[in-house]
């Protein structure tokens, strides 16, 4: 296979696999049946060669399960040895320590046959609409109140599947139709890929992927270790504090720079905890990984490769090593900040790379209940936070970084329950202050129209520790959740009935820089825009902005400028 030492041929090779697994993503979507895989996009597409190396992913892809997936990977592989896959099987999980960290991701594999023999597998990730249990929240105290739990086990054996398997999902879910739909859309997205690579394979003449296999890993894994290499070594630390359940939790990171690999250490980390925010240790890796490759090597296809030179380490029982039976259904309130805190070490080290702390985890609402026609509802709103300013520009408002699932349509949110989208708006002053601005968070207000109660779900943080600026960057705003105008539990369950309104506030983002030294433009701009209200463009920017012409007065912001660093420095 001398054409993969031509450097072009393998960009075109690496690119048609990433094709493929982006196809089968688009089919997922296309099929599913749940609002959260068609519309929202929580799913993932990785082929792998036959050792469960990953080769390639969709570029649609959330972050979390594009570092998880390899390892449960091996674990089917572990349970089900190469030499005993068969054409048309499919093996699946949900288990959170095997899978992606909770129980409604559903995680399958399918094997790559060519000429009988097999070449790799496909494997996919979506989200299902209900898993059963009590309704996914913080606020269970084992993984047997969060609903079913599926080992690894065969879906389909040369292409039948478990009719045992399909009953037992069938009888402990809320809406069996809307999770089987997406369980047959997760297989048909297998197939696509199945044949996508045989074609591929034969069309290059290839008789296995090990040798591109080896060579795309490769040189990826040296990307990564030249641009660690290129940093000073050492240890950088990083301390965050996350709101936890019904007291503060600590999240200590540890990153070593040793020559060409990296070491990121989690001791110190609160311990686990008797509620459903924990993450295991697989969820942690992954966003730990992800973050490191966003700072170093954010222009190099995701494989096996990149992530070699990266350990992780996280205390067993730890916030972000939870054992069995610990619950883990919230555990992207705790997860997602590990990327913040790499961030944060990194800042250290690559402060022009970096972001200002972000508005996430962001919070997510999950609405259940019956309608007036009778049938179970189930939807689910991510509500997006922000991202934080960047050292060249400002962060990005309503999105749901560090994942990126996308929102969900009203239209199509009201036609999948009985509930009503009243209002949706950027919250003004939300986005910290800085010489570049954090993003900014939104506000929805959600109306039930259904005669029966509603029970109301949400799994949120950042309620008490906004985000932080960085480099003289002000914090962003806290998340608030009301009902009819009162404070709910922001990690736990609440029943609601007809005519009652939910207000969620997700959070904004830090700021960076000194505010004082944004360009006055920019704030005129926003305050226009309404994304800052002429007040803080006067007391944080000191921009003078006339109320009633609504122009800047340069000369009158010099001056107020002026002012304000003088009081700062006095």
């Amino acid at each position: 296979m001398s054409a993969i030492a031509d450097s072009s041929t393998l960009e075109v090779m690496w690119s048609r696999l990433n094709s493929i697994a982006d196809e089968a993503a688009i089919t997922l979507v296309r099929t599913s049946f749940s609002t959260v895989v068609r519309e929202s996009k929580d799913l993932t597409c990785v082929l792998f060669d036959t050792l469960g190396r990953s080769l390639a992913q969709a570029a649609m892809s959330i972050p979390s399960f594009t570092g998880t997936l390899p390892l449960t990977m091996k674990h089917f592989l572990q349970r089900y040895p190469a030499k005993e896959w068969r054409a048309g099987d499919v093996v699946m999980t949900n288990d959170p320590w095997l899978g992606s960290g909770h129980l409604p991701d559903i995680n399958i594999a399918v094997p790559v046959f060519l000429r009988r023999k097999l070449v790799g597998f496909a494997g996919l990730v979506a989200h299902a609409p209900d898993i059963g249990g009590k309704t996914l929240s913080a606020t269970a105290a084992e993984i047997y109140e969060e609903g079913l739990r599926l080992p690894v086990c065969r879906l389909a054996r040369a292409g039948k599947w478990s009719e045992d398997i399909v009953d037992l999902i069938r009888t402990n879910v809320r809406v069996p139709d809307e999770v089987l739909g997406d369980l047959n859309a997760l297989v048909a997205a297998g197939e696509v890929a199945q044949r996508r690579i045989v074609e591929f394979m034969k069309e290059f003449e290839l008789n296995d992927l090990s040798e591109l296999a080896n060579e795309i890993q490769k040189r990826a894994e040296t990307a990564m270790r030249n641009r660690i290499r290129a940093l000073p070594q050492g240890t950088y630390h990083h301390t965050l504090i996350t709101d936890g359940f019904d007291e503060p939790l600590k999240l200590q990171l540890a990153l070593r720079v040793l020559k060409d690999r990296l070491e990121l250490d989690y001791t110190g980390t609160a311990p686990q905890q008797r509620s459903g925010i924990n993450a295991p240790w697989c969820y942690t890796y992954s966003y730990s990984v992800f973050a490191v490759k966003s700072v170093l090597t954010p222009e190099v296809p995701n494989n096996e490769g990149t992530f070699r030179p990266i350990s992780v380490h996280a205390p067993e029982r730890s916030l972000l090593n939870a054992r069995f039976p610990a619950a883990t259904g919230a555990r992207s309130t705790t997860g997602h900040f590990v990327v913040t805190a790499v961030y944060g070490a990194l800042g250290q080290i690559v402060p022009e790379r970096v972001l200002a702390e972000c508005g996430a985890p962001r919070p997510i609402v999950v609405l259940r209940g019956i309608g007036d026609d009778g049938r179970p509802f189930s939807q689910t709103l991510f509500c997006m936070g922000s991202m934080g300013a960047r050292p060249t520009e400002d962060g990005i408002s309503c999105i749901a970084y560090p994942t990126n699932t996308s929102v969900t349509p009203v239209e199509v949110v009201e036609t999948g329950a009985a509930i009503r989208i009243g209002r949706k708006e950027i919250i003004q002053d939300s986005g910290g202050a800085g010489k570049f601005r954090g993003g900014c968070g939104q506000w929805l207000e959600v109306e039930l129209l259904t005669k029966a109660p509603v029970t109301i779900s949400v799994r949120s943080d950042r309620t008490r520790n906004p985000a932080r600026g960085v480099a003289g960057g002000g914090p962003g705003s806290c998340t608030r959740v009301l009902l009819n105008g009162e404070k709910i539990n922001p990690k736990g369950i609440t029943i609601a009935h007809t005519g009652d309104r939910l207000r969620v506030e997700t959070p904004g983002s830090g700021g960076y820089g000194d505010p004082l030294e944004r360009d006055p433009e920019r704030i005129h701009t926003d305050v226009t825009n309404g994304v800052v209200s002429a007040a803080a463009g006067r007391s944080l920017y000191g921009a003078v902005i006339d109320d009633a012409t609504g122009q800047l007065d340069l000369a009158a912001t010099v001056r107020l400028r002026q002012e304000l660093r003088s009081n700062k420095s006095g």
